[in-house]
């Protein structure tokens, strides 16, 4: 006749525990679900606003900036209060670029660079700036150095012959996006404040 075996109460313990870590070992871990903010570089579009400044051995100015980001190829540059000009409405899309300036006359440029140099004076790097605005690297472009803080935000970058220092950041909803820049030349200096950020 075979006798049942009988466990002692510590082996069963030990069975009990040994059967949940194999359960547990051989179950899908799960993630918690959250809704992280769509990468900078992926916005499909943006929007921009507060204080461009501009210095060089000539001049020093100012003004308020609105930049309304349609496309990767399409925006709308506003500044407003443009020493001399007074305002400048930048339209541009992938076939070109034109503004219209305080007296309503329409002129137009090959890129938005010569429009804004034309009309301002600024050597203002627009087309970089559509990067470098939101801490990112101009693709394509080789990058001469760059530093990051501990989040992996941009805190220097060397690109294009420009060197652009982010000092500070700001939470704009589920994004930490830059809200003052610095960019130099040798005897330039521009200076970028947003007091604002919109994105999809």
């Amino acid at each position: 006749m075979i006798q049942p075996i009988r466990f002692s109460q510590s082996i069963k313990i030990t069975l009990l525990a040994a059967s949940v870590v194999w359960l547990t070992a051989c179950s899908p871990m799960q993630t918690p679900q959250t809704k992280a903010a769509p990468k900078a570089s992926a916005w499909k579009s943006w929007e921009a606003t507060g204080i461009v400044g501009f210095r060089d051995s000539k001049q020093a100015s100012s003004a308020h900036f609105d930049w309304q980001q349609h496309s990767e190829t399409a925006f709308d540059l506003r500044l407003q209060g443009v020493m001399g000009i007074g305002a400048l409405a930048i339209h541009a899309t992938s076939t070109g670029v034109s503004a219209k300036n305080a007296q309503g006359k329409t002129v137009s440029a090959a890129t938005p660079e010569a429009l804004v140099a034309e009309q301002t004076g600024w050597q203002l790097p627009v087309s970089d700036l559509y990067y470098w605005l939101r801490g990112i690297p101009v693709p394509g472009l080789a990058v001469t150095s760059s530093h990051a803080n501990p989040n992996g935000q941009l805190t220097q970058l060397q690109q294009a012959g420009w060197t652009v220092v982010y000092q500070s950041y700001t939470q704009a909803g589920s994004a930490v996006l830059p809200s003052r820049i610095i960019l130099t030349q040798p005897q330039l200096t521009v200076t970028v404040i947003v007091n604002q950020w919109q994105y999809q």
